[in-house]
């Protein structure tokens, strides 16, 4: 699923999770339980049981790509998760809403590109007031950690590492010019100990940017 995901991803520039859900009703709390846990790598929005109602939120963040997690009735085992693509919305039950997903994906999609993935997990127990199931618990641990290690590239992402190696890399010139100028100045050697200290500084930019490349 790994794969699967990463390719759904493939180009996003702002990812938006929508923990959907109802947190009375046993493995209902799955994309609620899920999202919250989500929030220090994501931008996230819990929609409870009418996500409907945070259309505008949705609107205002103009996300490019949609994460919907919520308990699906597939007829899986408890716990079973599957990304659902939004035209095969139909052919599953999901939570307590009001409004159907495809309904709302649908309304925003007519007011800016979006690319919906739609993870959904195989409820044990709907029951009111029961607490989340031991195999939903692990379902969620499981799709946080998988969301957690997927590594999303965006224009703005590879600007901004372009833009950090670039000055990482002057910096390491400028400061070998200056340890250079200051050796000139002090034993008369102009212009040795600046070139010198330019190739070292080169060196030792290239050096690093190609480390951090190869950590990519």
């Amino acid at each position: 699923m790994l794969k699967a995901l990463k390719q759904k991803l493939s180009g996003a520039s702002k990812v938006l999770i929508l923990g959907i859900g109802s947190d009375l009703k046993g493995d209902d709390a799955a994309g609620i339980l899920a999202a919250q846990k989500l929030e220090s790598k994501f931008e996230v929005i819990i929609g409870g049981t009418a996500p409907e109602n945070f259309t505008s939120e949705i609107k205002r963040i103009k996300p490019s790509h949609l994460i919907i997690i919520d308990s699906a009735q597939m007829n899986e085992p408890p716990g079973y998760i599957r990304l659902i693509d939004s035209d095969e919305i139909s052919g599953y039950s999901f939570g307590t809403h009001a409004l159907p997903l495809s309904v709302m994906i649908n309304y925003l999609k007519e007011y800016f590109p979006l690319k919906t993935i739609i993870i959904g997990i195989q409820p044990k127990t709907l029951a009111f007031g029961a607490p989340p199931s031991v195999e939903v618990k692990k379902a969620i641990n499981d799709i946080c950690a998988l969301l957690k290690s997927t590594k999303f590239s965006s224009k703005m992402q590879l600007y901004m590492k372009a833009a950090s190696l670039g000055l990482e890399l002057a910096a390491a010139v400028f400061l070998g010019a200056f340890i250079g100028y200051q050796i000139d100045l002090r034993f008369g050697s102009q212009p040795i100990g600046m070139v010198v200290g330019l190739i070292i500084g080169s060196i030792a930019g290239i050096y690093d940017v190609i480390k951090q490349g190869i950590k990519e």
